[in-house]
C-alpha cells in the first residue's frame, strides 16, 4: 500500500517517478489528496506541495500529511497525524483537502467515515475542526469512501457536487459512485435533491479530481475496478488500471442536475488514422465493417434528436455492442473464451444507463482499448474492464437500413502512450 507518482503534460501519457509514500511504523499508506500551499499556511515554505493521507494499521485509521517542497520528486513526512479516529469508529479515511470558497488561506477537508462524510476547517492544514456532516443520502449497502466536492457555475450562481464512492449496491453489481447536488457555505453541505449515479458501468470507482485545473476545467480520473471482482485481475504484466481523464460538466434537467463526462480534448492528439462519414455517405456504411482497425479505437456516433443507433466492436472471441434506443443506453460484452461460472460470469454480461433527454445525447463516444471500454452518451456513462488483448478491434454501426438519425460516423486508431506501449 504505497502512493505512486506520475506526471505527464497531456493527461494521457505518463512518466513514472519513484514511489512517493512508503508504509512505514504506523501503517500502510492508504487514499488522500494534494494541494499548493502557495500562501505558505502550513509554515513549510511558500509553494510546498502537501498531501493528506490515511495512515492504516490493525483497524485503526489517522489522517497524515507530508510534504514536499521540490515539485514532488521528494516528501517528508509529519511525526504525528493530524486527525484520529474517534473510539470505535473503523472506517475513518480519504482525506480530500480543498480551499475554502470564502477564504484562500483557510483549508476544507472532507472525510469518509462509516456511512457519512464528515467536514472540517483548518487554517494551517495541521489543526483541524469539525464544522459538519452529511448523512442519509448515498446507498448504506456499503461502506463509503473517496469524498469529493466539485463547484460549478449555473447561470451565476455555485452548485457544489457531493461525490462518494461505496462499496457495494451499485446498478452494475459490486461497488460504484453516487453523487448530489446542493450548496456549501466552506463548513457544511446542504444535499438539494436525490443522489444519482455517476456511471452505470462496473468498473469505475474513487474518482478524484484536480485541484485548480487551468482554465476552470473540472478534470478527474478513476479507478477503474470493483470490489467484488479485483481479485480476479490478472497479477502479470500489471494488475488494474485507471481510466481516460474526463472533463466533468454539470448539465440541469428536468431531473435535476447531473453530471456529464467526456474524455479529456488532448485524447484528440494521439489518433493516427481515421475514417470519417456524415450526411449522405452515412448509409453507405452501416451494417459492414469500418475500414480503420487497431488495437485501440477512438469512435463517434453522431445522432440526431431521439435517434437511436449500434456501435459494435469484435476482436478474437471478444466482442462488445453499444446500443441506444429510446429508453435506454446499453452495453453487451461477450468473452467467447469465458467458461460459465468463471469470475464474471458466463461469458456475456449487459450494463444499462437511463438514456439523457433528446436534447442532451447527440453524440455516442466509444473507446475501445486493449483492456478495457468507456462509453459516453450525454450524461450516460458506462465503464467496463476487458480481458487483456492486442488484438485490433473491428467496428461496424448500424443497425443496417436505419439511416435516419444517424448523421455522422468517426473512427480514429489511437497511437499507445508512452509506458501503455510496451505492456500491450
Amino acid at each position: 500500500m504505497h502512493w505512486g507518482h506520475a506526471s505527464s503534460a497531456d493527461l494521457v501519457a505518463w512518466a513514472d517517478h519513484p514511489i512517493a509514500l512508503a508504509p512505514d511504523e504506523r501503517g500502510t499508506v492508504y487514499s488522500g489528496s494534494a494541494v499548493v500551499d502557495a500562501g505558505d499556511t502550513a509554515g513549510l515554505g511558500p509553494g510546498a506541495l502537501v498531501v493528506a493521507f490515511t495512515h492504516h494499521r490493525d483497524g485503526v485509521e489517522e489522517q497524515s500529511l507530508a510534504w514536499s517542497t521540490d515539485g514532488g520528486e521528494t516528501f517528508t513526512k509529519r511525526a504525528e497525524p493530524v486527525l484520529e479516529a474517534p473510539p470505535g469508529q473503523g472506517d475513518f479515511r480519504d482525506p480530500r483537502l480543498l480551499r475554502h470558497p470564502g477564504d484562500p488561506r483557510r483549508w476544507v477537508m472532507l472525510l469518509a467515515a462509516g456511512h457519512a462524510v464528515w467536514i472540517y476547517t483548518s487554517p494551517d492544514l495541521v489543526d483541524w475542526t469539525r464544522t459538519g456532516t452529511v448523512t442519509g443520502v448515498f446507498s448504506e449497502a456499503g461502506t463509503w469512501e473517496m469524498p469529493d466536492l466539485l463547484r460549478f457555475d449555473v447561470d451565476g450562481s455555485d452548485v457544489w457536487v457531493l461525490v462518494v464512492s461505496i462499496a457495494d449496491g451499485a446498478p452494475a453489481g459490486g461497488s460504484g459512485v453516487q453523487a448530489v447536488a446542493g450548496t456549501f457555505d466552506g463548513f457544511t453541505f446542504t444535499p438539494a435533491g436525490d443522489a444519482f449515479w455517476v456511471d452505470h458501468g462496473p468498473d469505475f470507482y474513487a474518482p478524484q479530481a484536480w485541484t485548480d485545473a487551468p482554465d476552470g476545467r473540472r478534470i478527474w480520473v478513476a479507478w477503474m475496478a470493483n470490489w467484488h471482482r479485483v481479485y480476479a485481475l490478472p497479477a502479470g504484466g500489471w494488475r488494474g488500471q485507471m481510466s481516460i481523464p474526463r472533463e466533468v460538466s454539470l448539465r440541469v434537467g428536468d431531473h435535476g442536475p447531473r453530471l456529464v463526462q467526456e474524455p479529456v480534448g488532448e485524447l484528440a492528439s494521439y489518433r493516427e488514422r481515421s475514417f470519417v462519414a456524415s450526411g449522405g455517405e452515412v448509409g453507405e456504411h452501416l451494417g459492414s465493417p469500418l475500414p480503420v482497425t487497431a488495437p485501440a479505437l477512438d469512435v463517434a456516433l453522431g445522432l440526431a434528436p431521439g435517434a437511436t443507433g449500434e456501435v459494435g466492436g469484435r476482436r478474437g472471441p471478444a466482442e462488445v455492442e453499444v446500443r441506444v434506443d429510446r429508453e435506454v443506453v446499453e452495453v453487451r460484452v461477450v468473452d467467447r473464451e469465458a467458461a460459465p461460472g468463471s469470475e464474471g460470469g458466463s461469458g456475456e454480461a449487459r450494463y444499462r444507463a437511463p438514456r439523457p433527454p433528446a436534447d442532451g445525447l447527440r453524440e455516442v463516444r466509444v473507446l475501445l482499448d486493449t483492456a478495457s471500454v468507456e462509453v459516453f452518451a450525454g450524461g450516460a456513462t458506462i465503464s467496463v474492464l476487458l480481458p487483456g488483448s492486442g488484438e485490433p478491434w473491428a467496428v461496424e454501426v448500424g443497425p443496417p437500413g436505419e439511416v435516419a438519425g444517424i448523421d455522422r460516423i468517426e473512427v480514429h486508431a489511437m497511437r499507445a502512450a508512452g509506458p501503455a506501449a510496451d505492456r500491450a
